[in-house]
């Protein structure tokens, strides 16, 4: 399993454990489901409410390093949370919102 394959999936259990929404979007969905094209990084997009933010930041520093100093602030400000996996994969987890499902 190379580095990519093994971000996917510690981002997956990351947010599985704790029940969170996601999909995966970007290069890495791509690959399964249109033109395979390189990437070298991993897209993901997560349904969590903001009084749940500071709890997904903290689940994800238990298995990634969070990049921004003040990882909450930078939340409010860009929905875009970017993290590394131990192997230096970027990962960058963009927030989306019940009322834009639809």
């Amino acid at each position: 399993m190379n580095a990519l394959e093994q971000a996917v999936g510690a981002l997956a259990r990351a947010l599985e454990e704790h029940r969170i929404p996601y999909m995966l979007i970007g290069g890495i969905a791509n690959l399964v489901w249109g033109e395979p094209r390189a990437t070298l990084d991993v897209d993901a997009t997560v349904l969590v409410e903001e009084p749940a933010w500071p709890a997904l930041i903290q689940h994800l520093r238990r298995a990634f390093r969070v990049l921004p100093k003040r990882p909450l602030e930078f939340l409010r400000e860009t929905h875009v949370l970017p993290v590394e996996s131990n192997a230096g994969v970027r990962i960058d987890v963009m927030l989306t919102f019940p009322h834009s499902l639809g």
